[in-house]
């Protein structure tokens, strides 16, 4: 039986306008309305490990996982300041109908948080 889950490698390029030194990127993938996985990493590449869905709809052929980065850092109080998500980057043929992976590793493109 083949693996359920792929890592994936989104990279980060800096925010245009950052109110302050970025501590940690995170990264969210989704497909429709289910988060397959999420992750944050203090370097501009963040690995997120996704959990392929099982489909019975053959309408859903191919999985089409969106991919999302937001930039955090602290105020001065330490509580932390999340930026807005970015744009989504769609990546295909992650998955296939049964839930299982069709690659090992895929890297979306640069992301602007």
């Amino acid at each position: 039986m083949q693996d359920s889950t792929i890592v994936v490698r989104v990279t980060a390029d800096p925010p245009l306008t950052p109110n302050g030194p970025v501590d940690r990127y995170e990264a969210v993938a989704k497909w429709r309305n289910l988060t397959l996985g999420r992750n944050s990493s203090t370097s501009q590449d963040v690995l997120v490990t996704v959990r392929c869905p099982e489909q019975t709809d053959p309408a859903d052929v191919p999985v089409v996982v969106r991919f999302s980065l937001r930039s955090v850092n602290k105020d001065n109080s330490g509580s932390d300041l999340v930026g807005p998500f970015s744009g989504d980057v769609e990546q295909t043929k992650l998955c296939d109908r049964q839930g299982r992976t069709k690659s090992r590793f895929v890297a979306p493109p640069r992301q602007q948080v």
